[in-house]
């Protein structure tokens, strides 16, 4: 019976790697669907909800912290005091460490659920109050409308990128940053890179199945994207493999001319 469900979880990979994409329509919703779903088992982990990562919960904004600090060193900058954005905020684990440097924090996510718990996580671990929006993922765009463009002075993006149904999602959240930074605003954003191998490519459907393989980009196809985006690079760093998952790099972005 093991080998069977091997083999046909196998059969399955392979269908979702060679098979055509499914419609936008379907990956959006689909995505909605698994983040509602509160009771599912691995919900609390895939959320990064206190209770879903244990001690390690614990670990992961101090290290996210350290890593966006280094890449900012690289423009001279540090954390801004000012107004820091997270994209997909979960339950507030990077929260913790960036809310109590910055006048404001906003918190994003697709779930009211995860919203909530960040909202707590921080006033109980730091006594801040944040802000928090959620978003549909069919229109990011709508976080630039209720907070102002031109409005933030950092986003920090971490384990979300991988989540999103689809590449378009991706161009569409990073066009949402570029309208939210500052003229001299910087963003820090995660990415599951493809690093050749199937297991690296993007599946592109069957969103519950594949939740933290959706989207992955080979390291100079992200590159381009953010510059269409009129995102300009400045740094990029690999994380080969942390306590959570593998083929993680970092970049470092300034809006084009900013």
């Amino acid at each position: 019976m093991g080998l069977l469900r091997a083999a046909l979880s196998g059969a399955r990979d392979t269908v979702s790697r060679v098979a055509p994409p499914q419609s936008q329509r379907a990956l959006t919703d689909a995505a909605l669907a698994h983040w509602s779903d509160t009771e599912a088992p691995r919900w609390a982990v895939e959320s990064h909800w206190r209770s879903g990562l244990g001690e390690l919960w614990s670990s992961v904004g101090p290290r996210q912290l350290a890593l966006t600090r280094s890449l900012l060193a690289s423009l001279g900058r540090d954390v801004p005091e000012g107004r820091v954005l997270e994209w997909g905020c979960g339950g507030g684990a990077n929260a913790v460490s960036f809310a109590p440097l910055c006048r404001e924090y906003v918190g994003v996510d697709i779930s009211q659920h995860s919203l909530d718990e960040c909202r707590d996580q921080v006033l109980t671990h730091t006594g801040r109050e944040i802000r928090t929006v959620l978003v549909d993922p069919a229109t990011p765009e709508t976080v630039v409308a209720e907070l102002g463009p031109g409005t933030i002075d950092l986003v920090v993006c971490f384990y979300v990128f991988e989540l999103l149904p689809s590449s378009r999602s991706a161009t569409q959240v990073l066009r949402a940053v570029h309208d939210l930074l500052a003229a001299d605003g910087a963003a820090v954003i995660q990415i599951k890179y493809d690093d050749g191998t199937w297991t690296g490519a993007a599946r592109r459907r069957d969103y519950h199945r594949h939740v933290a393989h959706m989207t992955t980009f080979k390291i100079h196809e992200f590159w381009a994207i953010c510059e269409q985006q009129g995102l300009r690079p400045h740094v990029l760093t690999l994380v080969p493999e942390d306590e959570l998952d593998t083929r993680y790099a970092y970049v470092l972005l300034t809006r084009s001319g900013g």
